[in-house]
């Protein structure tokens, strides 16, 4: 009878352990700064993806690496399909880098995506970066699912 008690006792405590780490995983998850918040863009990754330095106090900056939201660009290197796809990725990230590299940015809806990537709506010069890549083809429209 002890042994089944412990059994039980041992099994209620993983259960709530694993529940609390899936609420605490959660919460993060659904953690969003709405913004603005300013930022510069050091690094284009790819044609979607950025490196952006923020200050997020007095004297105090992070630098960090954030995928654009609303948009997807065709994949480069080994992710890439065919040749044709790597050359589209080329041009997206070759746009993205005239539009954004070297820029202020602002960032909205700042928050981690299903991945865990940071993820952001961002405007340059007052354009958003997702809806002027979708216009001029270099991207397609993408919500994340």
């Amino acid at each position: 009878m002890n042994l089944k008690l412990a059994t039980i006792s041992i099994s209620l405590v993983s259960i709530f352990i694993s529940l609390t780490a899936m609420l605490i995983f959660f919460a993060r998850a659904a953690e969003i700064l709405p913004g603005p918040i300013q930022a510069y863009v050091v690094r284009v990754i790819d044609g979607d993806t950025i490196v952006v330095r923020a200050s997020v106090w007095l004297n105090q900056t992070v630098e960090e690496s954030l995928r654009i939201d609303g948009m997807d660009t065709p994949e480069s290197g080994e992710r890439a399909k065919c040749e044709d796809e790597r050359n589209s990725a080329r041009m997206a990230t070759a746009a993205l880098k005239a539009m954004a590299l070297g820029k202020d940015a602002t960032l909205y809806r700042v928050r981690r995506d299903k991945y865990g990537r940071l993820l952001a709506s961002i405007t340059v010069g007052g354009k958003d970066v997702a809806q002027t890549m979708i216009a001029a083809g270099h991207a397609r429209a993408y919500d994340g699912g």
